[in-house]
């Protein structure tokens, strides 16, 4: 069943979603000034504002909650007149308009999200007798396409093979030989990425298997502080798992950034926990870590959460260690996809 308003609102938001981001790269042009700005950009800038507002009524019925915060794209629109009156606005108002953006950006995704969710329960509520029928032919003639076609016995060779070594893998420890040649290790790779869509709670082997979405264009490249697993470890002595972070089945990466039209940082790090007890170690640290917080004053707590931002993603304990709210929610829940439960 198709629900029209509905799709009407999916299809509002879903733009709102690109042109909300596409808005936010007029900041730093805004910052730049002078020759940056064009009579042309202007009226980009104001035909993109003027679009936002039209799809705003369609962001704001779809809102079931934080409608507070869904409001905060018409002050930000209302507040910036035009791109050389932006780039006027004093540091701490700026920053506030960026924080503003970050938290509506989230929700904006977060609506977008729940509604594709309920399309996708309305499709299969009453369907028809005639529809299952010509669902059923269609299935069948485009499977028998598909099987005599080159895409399948591409998909054969690239996933189901690699799939199948990883499953045999399970009952037949082919992977110590795999493993001693490049060809053996890619084919686990794939067979690994293409088993964790049937299972996305396998634990990740490595750091770079996690799959990461575009975060919006706020952060560039910064200065490595944390040189050893040993010293980013020990930020958690207090919280008593450093010796677990620290154990030799962990390893470490940091990802040190910038962020953008600011002095302030951002620190990723990440503990990968080998083996198949992965995952339990991971939420381990993450259950400790709240359990200190419950045992500090309420200043000292506060002054912790203004930090850091821990979770996990399968068998990897990440903490985003700045004091941006808005940017180490963007990391947790835009880039790694980890919502609160």
């Amino acid at each position: 069943m198709i629900d029209p308003n509905l799709e009407r609102r999916l299809s509002d938001c879903r733009e709102l979603l690109e042109l909300w981001h596409k808005f936010h790269g007029y900041f730093a042009l805004a910052l730049k000034g002078g020759n940056a700005i064009t009579h042309e950009r202007e009226a980009e800038f104001l035909d993109l504002k003027s679009r936002i507002a039209m799809l705003h009524d369609s962001f704001m019925e779809s809102l079931r909650h934080d409608q507070e915060i869904g409001q905060h794209i018409l002050s930000i629109i209302e507040l910036s007149i035009t791109l050389k009156h932006l780039g006027r606005l004093s540091l701490a108002e700026f920053k506030k308009m960026e924080i503003e953006w970050h938290e509506s950006y989230l929700l904006l995704s977060e609506t977008v999200a729940s509604m594709e969710e309920q399309r996708d329960a309305l499709a299969i509520v009453n369907p028809t007798k005639y529809k299952l029928e010509k669902l059923k032919i269609n299935i069948v003639l485009n499977v028998k396409a598909f099987v005599g076609g080159i895409f399948f016995k591409i998909i054969l060779v690239l996933i189901v093979m690699p799939l199948g070594v990883v499953i045999l893998n399970h009952f037949i420890p082919l992977k110590p030989f795999l493993q001693k040649y490049a060809i053996g290790r890619k084919i686990l790779d794939k067979g690994r990425n293409v088993w964790r869509n049937v299972n996305p709670g396998m634990p990740y082997e490595k750091i770079e298997e996690i799959k990461r979405n575009p975060r919006a264009d706020t952060l560039e490249p910064g200065t490595s502080v944390y040189t050893s697993k040993n010293g980013a470890a020990s930020l958690f002595t207090n919280a008593g798992f450093a010796n677990e972070l620290n154990a030799n089945n962990v390893v470490f990466k940091e990802e040190p950034y910038k962020i953008k039209s600011s002095q302030d940082t951002l620190f990723i790090l990440m503990f990968l926990f080998r083996g198949e007890e992965g995952n339990d170690a991971a939420d381990r640290c993450v259950q400790k870590f709240q359990s200190w917080l419950n045992t500090l004053s309420a200043d000292r707590r506060t002054k912790i959460e203004q930090r850091f931002l821990v979770f996990r993603k399968n068998n990897v304990f990440i903490s985003v260690d700045s004091l941006r709210e808005a940017e180490r929610k963007s990391v947790k829940e835009i880039e790694f996809g980890v919502r609160e439960e």
